[in-house]
C-alpha cells in the first residue's frame, strides 16, 4: 500500500492523501517507513499549494529529506516551471511580445524556442499593418508565422505531457487551461487571418466595387481586424491607427445619402484598408444609396 501511494502521488484523480498506522509495519522497518511517510506528506502539501496557484506559499521540502529522488525531481520541475516555462507562457497569454523577445530562454526545448521566435516575428509584422497598411503579401506572411508558431507550440505541449518527469507532467496537466487557451488563441488568429485575406482579395477585385460581394467583404475586413486586434495587441497598448480605422468605418456606416458618404470617404486615412474600394465608388460616382436602394449597404 505504501508503494502504491508513491506510484499514485501524481495522479490527476481526486485521491485523498493516504494515512498509515506506523504500528502496522514491522519494527525493523518503522524508521524508514516514518521517513517515507514524511516524504509523502511533504509532496501532498507541495501539490496542494501549487494546485491553488499559491506559488509564494509553496512549502520548501525538509532538508533532511532531500536525498529522496522523488523530492529532487519535484524541486527541479518546480524551478523549471516557475523560472522559465511559466514566465514564457504568461508573456504569450498576455501578449507581452516585447518581453518575450527579451527573455533569457535558457535550456528550454528547441521546439518552444522556435515557436517563440515565430511569435516575435509575427508581432513585428503585425505592427507593419499600422505603419504600411494592409496588403495581401502581409496577410499571407502573418498566416505563415502564426501557423508555424501554433504548430510548434502544440507539439511542445504534447511533448511535455509525455515527459519522463512525473512531477513536471503533473504541473502541465494541472495547468491545462493555460496551455489550451494559448493554443486556441493561436488557432483563432489563424482563422481570422484567413477570413481577412479572403475578404481583402474580394474587395480588391477590379470592377466589382459596387457589388454586394465587395460591400460584404468590406465589412468582413473590418470585423476580422477588430477580432485580430483583440487577440494580438496588449490590452493596455491598442493600436491607435487601427482604432481610427474602425471609427472611420463606423462613420461610413452612419451615412444615409451619397453626398455625405463621399465626404466621409475623403476623410479616410490614406492607409485605411477600405480606402481603395471606397475611392473607386467615388471616382466612378456610383451612388450606392440609389443604385441599391433595396439593400442596406
Amino acid at each position: 500500500a505504501l508503494a502504491q501511494a508513491f506510484e499514485t502521488v501524481y495522479s490527476m484523480l481526486p485521491l485523498q492523501a493516504p494515512t498509515f498506522e506506523l504500528s502496522t509495519f514491522p519494527q525493523q522497518d518503522r524508521t524508514n517507513v516514518q521517513e517515507a511517510l514524511a516524504v509523502l506528506r511533504a509532496l501532498h502539501r507541495w501539490k496542494a499549494a501549487l494546485s491553488k496557484r499559491e506559488i509564494a506559499k509553496t512549502p520548501d521540502f525538509p532538508g533532511n529529506l532531500l536525498h529522496w529522488k522523488i523530492l529532487q525531481e519535484a524541486q527541479t520541475s518546480q524551478h523549471l516551471w516557475q523560472e522559465q516555462l511559466l514566465p514564457i507562457l504568461n508573456a504569450i497569454r498576455h501578449r507581452e511580445w516585447e518581453n518575450l523577445g527579451a527573455m533569457q530562454l535558457g535550456q528550454l526545448p528547441e521546439i518552444l524556442l522556435q515557436s517563440c521566435a515565430y511569435l516575435t516575428k509575427f508581432a513585428v509584422q503585425w505592427q507593419r499593418i499600422a505603419e504600411s497598411g494592409l496588403y495581401p503579401e502581409l496577410t499571407h506572411e502573418l498566416i505563415f508565422l502564426d501557423d508555424q508558431a501554433q504548430e510548434l507550440f502544440f507539439r511542445f505541449w504534447q511533448d511535455l505531457e509525455k515527459t519522463s518527469s512525473d512531477a513536471l507532467r503533473w504541473m502541465v496537466q494541472t495547468h491545462q487551461t493555460l496551455f489550451s487557451s494559448i493554443n486556441q488563441d493561436l488557432l483563432r488568429i489563424s482563422r481570422h487571418l484567413r477570413e481577412l485575406a479572403r475578404a481583402l482579395d474580394a474587395v480588391n477585385q477590379v470592377g466589382i466595387a459596387s457589388s454586394r460581394l465587395a460591400r460584404t467583404s468590406a465589412g468582413d475586413i473590418m470585423f476580422s481586424l477588430a477580432q485580430l486586434a483583440a487577440l494580438i495587441e496588449p490590452r493596455d497598448k491598442p493600436s491607435a491607427r487601427l482604432q481610427t480605422w474602425q471609427e472611420q468605418y463606423n462613420q461610413l456606416l452612419k451615412q444615409n445619402n451619397w453626398q455625405a458618404f463621399r465626404q466621409a470617404v475623403q476623410e479616410l486615412d490614406a492607409l485605411h484598408p477600405l480606402s481603395p474600394w471606397a475611392n473607386e465608388l467615388v471616382s466612378r460616382d456610383i451612388d450606392i444609396f440609389t443604385a441599391f436602394s433595396h439593400q442596406k449597404w
